[in-house]
């Protein structure tokens, strides 16, 4: 193994458990963050895995009634550093097209607007907040 291999190897170690986890399990850590599936239950949610073919599906291991799998599972701890990354991503890359003299497409003109896009993608207030 390389020393590169074996950075990643301790890193991943370092930010990923591997653990056995339902559908039920990832949805409803998933609900901690956002409202988008808040009104459906968990079967729902499962449904709508299956129809994007989320690859997680692949991984399966049954205990009689109770479906779940084996896998590697981010740490808790990490989740919050994990969505403040997403939800800074875009501001951020719009800053720098700005400095390049680009727009994008995708551009909010205000907080309120910003505000609004991410109620429709159905983010919780607990971390999306401006």
């Amino acid at each position: 193994m390389s020393s590169e291999e074996s950075i990643v190897k301790i890193l991943s170690q370092a930010i990923y458990d591997k653990r056995t986890i339902s559908t039920e399990d990832i949805y409803e850590i998933i609900n901690n963050y956002t409202t988008i599936f808040r009104e459906k239950s968990s079967h729902s949610f499962a449904s709508w895995c299956r129809n994007q073919k989320l690859d997680f599906l692949l991984a399966k291991k049954k205990n009689r009634t109770h479906i779940s799998r084996k896998m590697y599972i981010m740490k808790d701890i990490f989740y919050d550093d994990l969505l403040n990354s997403i939800y800074s991503y875009l501001p951020k890359y719009q800053e720098t097209l700005k400095k390049m003299g680009m727009k994008s497409s995708v551009m909010p003109e205000s907080h309120q607007q910003m505000k609004m896009l991410l109620a429709e993608l159905g983010c919780s207030d607990v971390w999306c907040q401006i």
